[in-house]
């Protein structure tokens, strides 16, 4: 199966997968655990700012959450294991707070 049959399967062009995969190139960098781990720690924090009923402050933090992870989550492949384990203590208190709001 050639990329364009494996695109087509998945439900994105060539191009878009060629475009996806140079971006992540690009920011891998970027997206090192500590990084990766500090970032998704802000997102904890502002999920746990939002006020219990504040559904709209909630879903927002959760929605960048979601699209910052679209591109950091496939660099974790590379991390240690207390890198992993860090981050899903992060992502643990990120669901926490946005499950239930602040304490």
């Amino acid at each position: 199966m050639d990329l364009k049959e494996v695109a087509d399967e998945v439900g994105h062009d060539a191009a878009y997968h060629a475009a996806y995969t140079r971006l992540l190139g690009c920011l891998q960098p970027d997206h090192s655990a500590a990084v990766v781990i500090a970032r998704v720690k802000a997102f904890s924090d502002r999920a746990c700012a939002c006020a219990r009923a504040d559904t709209a402050c909630l879903d927002t933090a959760k929605a960048e959450l979601d699209r910052f992870l679209e591109v950091a989550w496939p660099q974790q492949a590379g991390y240690t294991r207390a890198d992993k384990t860090a981050l899903a203590a992060q992502l643990r208190e990120f669901e926490r707070c946005h499950e239930v709001g602040p304490p």
